[in-house]
C-alpha cells in the first residue's frame, strides 16, 4: 500500500503538467472522483500509462543486491555503536553543497541503493528512513528494500520538512546521540536541526560511519581527474578580469574585504573554467 500511494500522487502531479497525460488518464481521475476502489483505479492508471516513457528505472534490485545493501547497513550500524552514536543522518550532497555529485560522494546510493539526486537518510540501530521530495518517491520505492527502509516525502502541500521528519522518527527515544558529517552539512541545516532535536544531541563526527564502511569494503571510487578546460570568451561573454573587477566592486559596496566561494558552478563561472568531474555537469 505504501508503494502505490506515492505513485498515484506523482501521477496526479503529472496530469497537471501535460495535456497528453490528461487525455490518457481522464478515466483514472473519473474513477477516483466516483469513489471507486483505489486499487482498481490504480490498475486502470497502470494500463492507461503503459506506453508513457519516464526516467524512472523499471528494474528492481535483485535479491542478491538487497542482501549486499543490507550487509552494508549492518556494517554501518556496527560503526555507529563503535563510534558511540545512536543514529546517523546521511546527506546526498558534498562539501560544495552540490546536488549532483561524483560517484565518490554518493553516500546515499552506497548506503541504501537509492540513486536520486536529492535525499536524506536517517539510520538507527533498528530502523532506517529515506526522506526525499516528490520527484523520487516512486524511484525510491523501487530501489530500496522495503524490509529495511521506509520512504518519507518531504515536499508538497501538508508535507513535513526533512527536519520535522527526522524529529518525528527519533521522538520515541529521547536523549539519542545523532551523528552528522560536518564537512557536508550546511551550517544553516545544522542550526535548524539543533532547534528541532532539542531532546537529542547532534554530534559532529570525526569519521563518517558510512565512509568508514566504504573504505573497509574497498569499493569507493578514486577522486575524479577529468581535465580542466578554459571556456572561450566568445561563449563566456566576459573575461575573468571583468568578472573579478565587478565582484570586487560589489564587495566594497557591502563593506567586505573578501568572499569565500565554494559552489562548483560559481567557481567555474567566475574563472571561465569547465570540467568533467560530475556527469552532465561541466564543473571541476
Amino acid at each position: 500500500k505504501m508503494k502505490t500511494l506515492p505513485a498515484a500522487m506523482c501521477f496526479l502531479w503529472s496530469v497537471n503538467r501535460a495535456n497528453s497525460v490528461v487525455q490518457h488518464g481522464s478515466g483514472y481521475l473519473s474513477l477516483l472522483k466516483q469513489g471507486t476502489d483505489f486499487r482498481r483505479a490504480y490498475n486502470h492508471r497502470t494500463s492507461a500509462f503503459s506506453s508513457v516513457k519516464t526516467n524512472i528505472p523499471e528494474t528492481r534490485c535483485e535479491h542478491s543486491r538487497f542482501q549486499e545493501l543490507n550487509a552494508r547497513l549492518h556494517a554501518i550500524r556496527r560503526n555507529l555503536k563503535e563510534f558511540g552514536l545512536d543514529a546517523l543522518i546521511v546527506l546526498s550532497g558534498d562539501s560544495h553543497q552540490s546536488e549532483y555529485v561524483t560517484s565518490r560522494e554518493c553516500r546515499i546510493a552506497f548506503t541504501s541503493g537509492f540513486t536520486g539526486s536529492a535525499g536524506t537518510a536517517l539510520v538507527t540501530q533498528d530502523q532506517a528512513w529515506l526522506i526525499t521530495d516528490g520527484r523520487y518517491t516512486i524511484q525510491a520505492a523501487k530501489q530500496l528494500d522495503p524490509s529495511s527502509w521506509r520512504v518519507l516525502q518531504s515536499s508538497g502541500p501538508d508535507r513535513l520538512s526533512v527536519s520535522d521528519h527526522i524529529s518525528n522518527c527519533l521522538s520515541k527515544r529521547p536523549g539519542q546521540r545523532v551523528g552528522v558529517d560536518p564537512t557536508i552539512m550546511p551550517i544553516t541545516q545544522h542550526r535548524l536541526l539543533s532547534r528541532k532535536l532539542t531532546a537529542h544531541s547532534l554530534v559532529a563526527v570525526d569519521r563518517d560511519p558510512v565512509l568508514a564502511t566504504w573504505e573497509v569494503e574497498g569499493t569507493r571510487p578514486p577522486p575524479p581527474l577529468a581535465p580542466a578546460t578554459i571556456h572561450p570568451i566568445e561563449r563566456a561573454g566576459r573575461s575573468v578580469e571583468q568578472k573579478l573587477s565587478d565582484l570586487r566592486t560589489a564587495l566594497r559596496a557591502e563593506g567586505a574585504d573578501a568572499i569565500a566561494i565554494s559552489a562548483l558552478d560559481e567557481v567555474a563561472w567566475l574563472f571561465n573554467l569547465r570540467g568533467g568531474d560530475v556527469p552532465y555537469n561541466p564543473v571541476l
